[in-house]
C-alpha cells in the first residue's frame, strides 16, 4: 500500500515500504499466492492485463517524490524480494532518495516472527529514516 500511496498522492514527506509490491504481474509470476491474485483481480495477468497494469504502483513511479526506505526479507515467498528491488531501482534511477535493506533468513512475517536482533534492527531503521527525513531535514 505504501508504494501505491506514494505513487498516486503527494501527501507524504517520507515513506517506508515493507513486503513491497511494485508490479502485480511480476508478483503473480513469483509469489506463492496466484489463486489469491486471480480471485482479487478477476483472472490471471494475461486475462486482466489492463487491471494488473492500472493497479501496479510501478505504472506511476514517475510521480513518487517521497524519500523511501525499502525493507524486504530475502526468504519472503508471498511477496518475493524482486518487487522490492524493482521499486528501489526505479526510485534510484529517478533520483528519489532511497535505500534498500535486505533481511537474511527472514520470511514474509519478519515484523512479527523474525530473529530478535533483526526485529530490533528493522524498527531502528524505520525510526532513523523518519527522524532524518521528517525532523532533521525539516529543521534545516
Amino acid at each position: 500500500m505504501t508504494n501505491w500511496l506514494t505513487a498516486t498522492t503527494g501527501r507524504f514527506a517520507a515513506a517506508v515500504t515493507s513486503r513491497s509490491i511494485a508490479d502485480w504481474t511480476s508478483l503473480y509470476g513469483s509469489s506463492d499466492a496466484q489463486a489469491l491474485l486471480e480471485f482479487g483481480f478477476g483472472g490471471a495477468p494475461w486475462e486482466e492485463r489492463e487491471r494488473y497494469d492500472r493497479l501496479s504502483p510501478i505504472t506511476y513511479v514517475e510521480r513518487v517524490r517521497a524519500p523511501t526506505l525499502v525493507i524486504h526479507s530475502e526468504n519472503d515467498h508471498r511477496t518475493p524480494i524482486g518487487d522490492g528491488e524493482k521499486w528501489f531501482m526505479a526510485l534510484k534511477k529517478r533520483g528519489v532518495p532511497t535505500e534498500l535493506v535486505r533481511y537474511p533468513r527472514s520470511s514474509h512475517g519478519l515484523s512479527r516472527t523474525g530473529e530478535p536482533w533483526l526485529l530490533v534492527d528493522r524498527l531502528e531503521r524505520i525510526r532513523s529514516w523518519f527522524t532524518h527525513w521528517l525532523i532533521e531535514r525539516a529543521g534545516s
